[in-house]
């Protein structure tokens, strides 16, 4: 018996001794750690808790030397890409910045390890922001948005917690504002991952929404230089009162990896399914689909060394800018040298483009091939910037023979489109050879004609009576004056579309100095039924911004929602009364059309006018210089 408990008193002996030296053994790493952090630029305290074969303690973190502390955070990264990305992005930073944003930065911290098993359970709660944004924050007592914020650091709802392999998990998020709310739920993730069941931003202005679900990234570094990163998200909603836009299952995925210093890569992008409803112009809702979609972009032969001088020279461009012109020659060169090729390939069904079906499948792949010439940076033409060019598109014989008949292709059609082998697709070959551009196997650009232009004008713009600039677009709304007498004057309005086939349209005429229609005399026309009036105050459907905005002054329209005969031209007449107008009358004017089949126009467009009406559209300025009209009239 006394050898039994003389063997029980040894064993226990050996116990304590073992968590003994187990326990002053975790004690030494965490104080050696705490001292590091100390002399890294943070403020630590550090109160623990005697517990059995326990070890707890909590205390506060914060961030005392910004720029000093950030250097250390970024220091215990592996070494790798993410590493080095990371060292420059901060470089970009001034250090006023990155002490505004992280001095005075708290976080408290309580943990419990288990000194038999090495459990850990560590959580962490940011409590305070940096010294510069909690001042804002004060200076902001009023603001429910910024008591929310507060509420939210004192009550530790900013909790991260982490186990000993590194797993963590994020608190949920709901921060809720007086015109909108951001949540975040189910975050977790290990070194290399990071998952979210929802991220969500909501505001009351245009009924703005949105929202990712089911994302789930992954990153890794591999020890032959290789990188793999992926991205996937179920569901991206974004909806206002002018779009709403809806992606199922968006998979973002990348590769590379340094094969004796050159970089080879590999990028895709796809999605089960794409729609987007908007209205147009004209405020008629459409939609746009796209179906089992995606594109993929792969490369080789980048030269790793001559890349890295180049974007290093990029980032510094600020300090050095003949640095870049010199490191920009280097990799061109590298690169000709090299003889990289570049993959583009994609494949989509089922198009529908403002409610109407394009195609139900398309398909391409393409090769290019850089030329040999890229470090003369003398980019004159194509073959400057490329030696070949191959391209293979494929698009389903049926869509292709509804488009020609839609669009009447057909009639003057000079490319004779292939049938694929099974005689289910019409095939568009595109080849650059050393003599030109052939499409299909036929010559269509020589070598010549795939110069750039210089200096090309551009022959759609031309002069008006005025001498002011004018489009060929303009020609087609247009408008004409005579005074009256010395307190009347009459304009006429006209417009002609430019499509080939119509449905409705109409003239929009305003005024931003007149309020309301009693300063119009007399109205009349040919070809609307009627003129509609709206003063300032009245709702107007802008469907540039895709909402009603109140009239800040007197629109004047006419409106044919049966105009069927292109070659007419719509018109209608004001006598105004310009008693109280001695130098200039402004006027707003611009015409539009459409038919069923979801074409319009818009005149004149942003390429002939800087200057938006109230509803945003595009106007031509005709106003009318009453002074000079008066001093003719006797």
């Amino acid at each position: 018996m006394k050898k039994i408990v003389l063997g029980l008193a040894v064993l226990v002996a050996i116990v304590i001794a073992v968590c003994f030296t187990l326990r002053s053994t975790a004690n030494s790493k965490i104080e050696a750690k705490i001292e590091e952090l100390k002399n890294n630029g943070f403020n630590v305290t550090y109160n623990k808790k005697d517990v059995l074969l326990k070890i707890e303690a909590e205390g506060k973190i914060e961030v005392a030397y910004a720029q000093k502390a950030l250097d250390y955070v970024i220091s215990l990264q592996e070494q790798g890409e993410l590493k080095k990305s990371l060292e420059k992005a901060i470089k970009l930073f001034d250090k006023r910045d990155i002490d505004s944003a992280l001095e005075g930065l708290s976080v408290d911290y309580d943990f419990k390890v288990n000194i038999l098993n090495k459990k850990l359970d560590l959580n962490l709660y940011l409590t305070k922001l940096s010294n510069s944004l909690m001042q804002e924050l004060l200076s902001n007592q009023d603001n429910k948005s910024t008591n929310t914020l507060e509420n939210m650091l004192k009550n530790r709802e900013f909790q991260v917690s982490i186990d000993e392999n590194k797993n963590y998990k994020i608190k949920d998020i709901n921060y809720v504002m007086p015109d909108g709310t951001m949540t975040l739920r189910g975050m977790n993730g290990d070194i290399k991952t990071f998952n979210m069941d929802l991220l969500k931003l909501t505001s009351k202005e245009d009924n703005f929404t949105f929202s990712f679900e089911g994302i789930k990234s992954f990153y890794e570094e591999k020890s032959n230089q290789a990188v793999d990163s992926k991205l996937d998200i179920a569901k991206i909603e974004i909806i206002d009162n002018s779009i709403d836009l809806n992606l199922k299952n968006t998979k973002i995925s990348s590769f590379s990896k340094i094969v004796n210093d050159l970089i080879e890569g590999n990028s895709k992008i796809s999605f089960d399914e794409f729609n987007l409803k908007q209205p147009n112009e004209l405020g008629a809702a459409t939609q746009t689909s796209l179906k089992n979609s995606f594109i993929e972009l792969s490369f080789n032969k980048v030269p790793f060394k001559k890349y890295e001088e180049f974007m290093d020279a990029y980032n510094s461009l600020e300090q050095d800018s003949d640095k870049l012109a010199t490191k920009s020659k280097e990799f061109l060169d590298a690169l000709s040298k090299a003889g990289i090729e570049i993959f583009l390939n994609g494949n989509s069904k089922n198009l529908n483009l403002q409610n109407k079906e394009w195609f139900k499948e398309l398909d391409f792949k393409s090769k290019f091939a850089l030329s040999k010439d890229l470090s003369s940076m003398k980019f004159e033409g194509i073959y400057d910037i490329f030696e070949t060019i191959n391209l293979d598109l494929k698009i389903d014989k049926e869509s292709v023979d509804n488009v020609n008949k839609e669009l009447k292709l057909d009639e003057n059609n000079k490319i004779v489109l292939l049938d694929s082998e099974d005689k289910k697709f019409k095939v568009f070959k595109v080849e650059l050879k050393p003599d030109g551009l052939y499409v299909n196997n036929t010559l269509s650009v020589t070598k010549e004609g795939l110069k750039f232009p210089e200096n090309e004008i551009d022959n759609s713009y031309m002069y008006d009576e005025s001498g002011n600039y004018e489009t060929e677009d303009d020609n087609r709304v247009s408008y004409n004056y005579k005074l009256l007498d010395k307190n009347t004057l009459r304009v006429e309005f006209k417009y002609k579309t430019a499509l080939q086939k119509i449905n409705s349209g109409g003239i929009s005429v305003s005024f931003p100095q007149l309020k309301d229609g009693s300063k119009i005399k007399a109205k009349s026309s040919k070809n609307f039924a009627s003129l509609d009036f709206y003063k300032a105050g009245d709702d107007l459907y802008s469907g540039m911004l895709g909402k009603n905005v109140k009239a800040e002054y007197l629109m004047v329209e006419g409106f044919d929602e049966n105009w069927k005969d292109v070659n007419s031209e719509k018109t209608f007449t004001l006598d105004i009364d310009v008693t109280d107008f001695n130098d200039f009358l402004e006027i707003n004017l611009r015409g539009y059309s459409s038919n069923v089949e979801g074409e319009y126009e818009l005149v004149p467009t942003e390429k002939s006018s800087q200057t938006q009406d109230q509803q945003s559209y595009f106007v031509k300025i005709a106003d009318i210089d009453l002074l000079e009209e008066k001093g003719k009239f006797k």
